[in-house]
């Protein structure tokens, strides 16, 4: 598969069900925001003058995004998510 355009295809990484003072989350906790890990990376959004601006994330980072965003093209069926690189809130490597 290789990405067109300014999309980013994401896996989702299991949240911690223990905080770090001990205390066990519920398991039916769930945030709209979540955490992935950028599996791989579109070329960018071509410009007007016909440059391509490449999307801020690589291939490896972790990242925090809106999945309920308007940026989500689509869902797989074993949790990927292919995404505008638009919502991704905050990258970490």
């Amino acid at each position: 598969m290789k990405l067109i355009g300014n999309t980013v295809l994401l896996e989702p990484l299991l949240p911690e069900l223990r905080s770090r003072g001990g205390i066990w989350y519920d398991m039916k906790r769930r945030d709209d925001r979540m955490q992935f890990y950028v599996l791989e990376v579109g070329p960018g959004r071509k410009l007007r003058n016909g440059l391509i601006l490449p999307p801020e994330v690589r291939v490896g980072d972790k990242c925090l995004c809106n999945q309920e965003g308007l940026g989500v093209r689509h869902k797989f069926e074993d949790g990927r998510v292919l995404v505008d690189a638009e919502i991704i809130l905050m990258i970490w490597k």
